[in-house]
Parts: structure tokens; sequence; C-alpha cells
């Protein structure tokens, strides 16, 4: 990772301890999110984002009093609380609007409303990344004006092609293009940023 002529005047020794600083894996990472302090650090902040709810303004009360029965039955204010705390979590959290179709490739196609039948709304399926893939055509790769260069057209997600416009995709710290690979196109997660300093406290601690 650090073996190239770009590393100008940093000594190898110690640019080889930041290139250590890298990637984790999500495996490594779910078992790092079990830390208390570690959770913690991700989960706080999205309560708090999320406690108190929205007010929704400029509709009738009828259709005021929908709208809130809906975000209750398909629990809204949770699905809301779970993506900001995988997002810090994983560096990525994709979120799938679920309709129920007959057509197959229903999610491979763009998202079109008019698609939509009544009562066909499922709800939001959150989907860890280790089941998600991305899928590049030539135009995502080989154009870096482009304004979605190395953002991926499609996911699989399981054994379903995904078009992105039926996902809601978040990341918490967005990496160079040059990284995107070895963070398969997610972003930085916060146990990769804090292990060594939580687990630095927890043995001065424990001392």
């Amino acid at each position: 990772a650090y073996r190239f002529n770009g590393a100008g005047g940093v000594p190898p020794h110690m640019l080889a301890w930041y290139a250590n600083q890298t990637w984790i894996g999500y495996q490594a990472i779910s078992i790092l999110m079990q830390h208390w302090l570690i959770n913690r650090a991700c989960s706080i902040p999205a309560f708090d984002a999320t406690r108190n709810g929205w007010k929704i303004d400029g509709l009738e009360e009828d259709k005021l009093k929908t709208l809130q029965d809906f975000d209750r039955k398909r629990k809204i204010k949770a699905k809301a609380k779970e993506q900001a705390h995988y997002t810090r979590g994983f560096g990525i959290r994709i979120a799938m609007f679920k309709i129920k179709t007959d057509n197959p490739k229903f999610y491979e196609l763009p998202f079109n409303i008019d698609s939509v039948t009544p009562g066909s709304y499922i709800g939001i399926s959150q989907i860890d990344q280790v089941w998600c893939s991305p899928i590049f055509d030539m135009r995502n790769v080989s154009d870096p004006t482009r304004i979605d260069f190395y953002n991926p057209d499609y996911w699989m997600i399981g054994n379903k092609k995904v078009h992105k416009s039926h996902l809601v995709i978040t990341r918490y710290n967005e990496v160079p293009d040059i990284l995107k690979p070895s963070y398969q196109y997610g972003g930085l997660s916060l146990p990769q940023l804090l292990w060594e300093r939580v687990y630095a406290a927890e043995r001065s601690a424990n001392e």
C-alpha cells in the first residue's frame, strides 16, 4: 500500500503505520460494534437525532393524521434511527423500499412511481452490507467527470439485482476514489476509527 513514488519525504515506516489504518472488513466491524463504548458512539447520535420525531406542516388535519398513523404503523422513527446507527457502524447503510409486484424485473429497472399500485407498498427493509455487492458498467468507471463516477448503478443484494433508484444509501465518511474499491464503495466507519484508542483506554482502565 505504501511502496510507491508518491510517498514524497514520508519515511516508509511512518507511512506503513498509516497504511495499516485501512478498511478492516465487515466481520471485524461487527465484532467491534459489540463493545459498549463503540456501540454507544454509533447509537447515541442516532437516538438524539430522532428522539423528538418531526412535525409536518401545511396539511389538513385529516391528511396529517393519516400520515402520522402511517409513520407509526411503518415504524419510520425506528427505521431512521437504525439507518443512522448502522451508517456510523458500517460506514454505509442501504435501505430498500419493498413493493409487492408480479414483475420479476421490477427492482432491476429504474424506479417508476406509476408502477406502484395502491396497497402494494410493504415497508422499508435495511440490509447489512455483508449481503450487498456493487455492480458497475463501463460508464461508471471510465469517465471521472461523470457525476455518478464510481457510484454503482446496481447492487446485488442476496440473489437480487437492484437499481440504485430503489435504494436510500447513506455513508458516514466518504473516502477518495482511489480507496473506494478497498471499502467496497462504502465509507469510513466509526469502529475502524476508534478501535485502537478504545483498546488503549480499556487496557489502561483495567490496569
